[in-house]
C-alpha cells in the first residue's frame, strides 16, 4: 500500500472536520469519480451508486457515512 503523505493544509482541514486518516485511505481505495481539479490535481470521491455497491458488498453503513461525502484533492506530482 502506498503511503499518504499530506501536506500541513490537509492535516490542519481533515483535524477540523473530523476526518480521521482512516477514512481518507477509505476514499482513496474506493473512489469511483477521478476528476482534474487543476494545477496538475485531481479529486477523488464516492458516488452514490459506489455507495450502494459497497453496502452490497457487505461494508459497514457507518463506514460508508464517514466516507460519503468527502472530496479528496490528490497532487500527483507530489504526492
Amino acid at each position: 500500500m502506498t503511503r499518504i503523505v499530506c501536506s500541513r493544509h490537509a492535516t490542519v482541514s481533515a483535524q477540523q472536520r473530523g476526518i480521521r486518516p482512516a477514512v481518507i485511505e477509505f476514499v482513496l481505495q474506493h473512489a469511483d469519480i477521478d476528476l482534474e481539479a487543476g494545477d496538475g490535481c485531481r479529486a477523488y470521491r464516492i458516488s452514490d451508486k459506489a455507495t450502494v455497491e459497497l453496502l452490497k458488498n457487505g461494508i459497514a453503513i457507518s463506514e460508508l457515512d464517514r466516507a460519503r461525502n468527502i472530496v479528496l484533492i490528490v497532487c500527483e506530482d507530489s504526492g
